[in-house]
């Protein structure tokens, strides 16, 4: 995992000298980045930030999927169904969840396809094809990844989102975090789990 993190952030870091100091909005580098370590967990692959359309379909259709945090209302006053706002609502999470679940088919198919051979990979979905349960399905490993993707994605990115518009906002702050992680880390190699300790 930890390797999987550190390839992102250095492709992140990467990415993001690429706007040669100029203002930009980061949210969307953030949650490709995010995505991309779920990806390459559970999927096996990551999409490089010049080829990710794909993903961003996918990181789009968890964006409607969000949506259904403003039908909670439907459930105290059904009623509400019926408005045009609440019926837009329902279409874009039902179209956002059939665009997530048939990326995540094909990619479940995929799997199916070369496990076992020099082409599988070690992640979450050969693994979980690889030791089967009569228990569980390829229906409850497609709910699954998609539930890994809508749970970890979004917040996470906020989270590194906040953190950043906090250290841009404090200076101060930033500079003795940056020489913290000198101090610790060093600028040869990047922060690990191990250094935690160390670092406060």
């Amino acid at each position: 995992l930890e390797s999987r993190i550190q390839e992102e952030v250095t492709s992140l870091v990467s990415h993001i000298r690429e706007f040669n100091g100029q203002p930009r909005d980061i949210r969307e580098s953030f949650t490709i980045s995010v995505s991309n370590v779920i990806c390459s967990i559970l999927l096996g692959k990551s999409f490089p930030f010049d080829d990710c359309e794909e993903l961003k379909k996918v990181i789009s259709a968890m964006d409607g999927m969000n949506l259904i945090s403003k039908l909670t209302f439907v459930d105290f006053l059904p009623a509400l169904a019926h408005l045009p706002f609440f019926k837009r609502c329902a279409e874009k999470i039902v179209d956002s969840n059939s665009t997530l679940v048939g990326f995540l088919k094909s990619v479940i198919a995929e799997h199916e396809a070369t496990l076992g051979s020099e082409q599988s990979d070690d992640d979450f979905i050969d693994i979980f094809l690889d030791k089967g349960d009569k228990d569980y399905d390829s229906e409850s490993l497609l709910y699954i990844v998609r539930d890994f993707f809508l749970a970890g994605t979004d917040t996470t990115a906020t989270t590194l989102q906040w953190a950043m518009v906090y250290m841009a906002n404090n200076p101060d702050i930033q500079s003795r975090v940056q020489e913290e992680l000198d101090q610790e880390v060093g600028r040869g190699r990047l922060a690990k789990l191990t250094d935690k300790s160390r670092l406060p």
